[in-house]
Parts: structure tokens; C-alpha cells; sequence
């Protein structure tokens, strides 16, 4: 997730599904408490691109698919 991905991509990763990485969640605090580590990450990862581009260091940059990810992703407002 520091590279960016999603919880669901960890979950394909694992081999899981959606409701079972709810579920490991639910009943296993360390391990939800590295998914919150995790997305946290994940969230850094993709400020640090937004800021990049606010500076002008990436070309072409897609302001609205950026904006659209912090969105539902993140629960920004825009």
C-alpha cells in the first residue's frame, strides 16, 4: 500500500476477497491496525504526486483523476 494500491489490491494480493479483509479486520485489531497503516501509506503516496504536479514536475498531469482518487479513496472534498 506505500506504493499506492487499495486495500482490495492487498486483498487480490492475498488471495482474499473484500469481505474476507473486513473480516480479518473485524476480529484482529494488529491486523487492522496495519490496514489503517497501511491506507495511510497509500494516501501519502498519492499527496506526494498531487504535490509534484502542483509544482509543476509532472507533465501532463490529470488533475481530475487525481482528484477523482483522493476522493473516493481518501474522502476528500473537492
Amino acid at each position: 500500500m506505500a506504493k499506492g494500491y487499495s486495500k482490495w489490491a492487498v486483498a487480490s494480493d492475498f488471495g482474499v476477497d473484500r469481505n474476507t479483509l473486513y473480516q480479518w479486520c473485524k476480529y484482529h485489531p494488529d491486523f487492522r491496525e496495519a490496514v489503517a497503516i497501511g491506507v495511510a501509506k497509500s494516501c501519502l503516496y498519492w499527496e506526494v504526486i498531487g504535490m509534484e504536479a502542483v509544482f509543476g514536475r509532472i507533465k501532463n498531469f490529470n488533475v481530475q483523476a487525481w482528484a477523482y482518487i483522493m476522493y473516493t479513496r481518501f474522502g476528500w472534498n473537492k
